[in-house]
């Protein structure tokens, strides 16, 4: 799903490695960890999607990513939206 929001190459694959769940009275965050793999299985970025569902009316949905470097600094943030819009 998330490939082509990433432009992940082809010859790269995109590994999930951590998944986690945060509960508010409001809303539910899923937070997932990826780590992108290059041709020689080295990793080269990180991805941490955010997917925040609202508990209560309006019940929106928004999911977010962030790609890291390396060290875990911060390459880029993007705001996907509600993908059911």
């Amino acid at each position: 799903m998330y490939r082509d929001k990433f432009n992940i190459p082809e010859n790269h694959s995109l590994n999930l490695t951590d998944n986690k769940v945060k509960n508010t009275e409001y809303e539910e965050i899923e937070i997932e960890y990826f780590d992108e793999i290059n041709e020689n299985d080295k990793v080269v970025a990180k991805y941490v999607v955010f997917e925040t569902a609202q508990k209560k009316p309006p019940f929106g949905l928004n999911i977010s990513y962030e790609k890291l470097d390396l060290e875990g600094n911060r390459i880029l943030f993007k705001d996907l939206g509600n993908p059911t819009k």
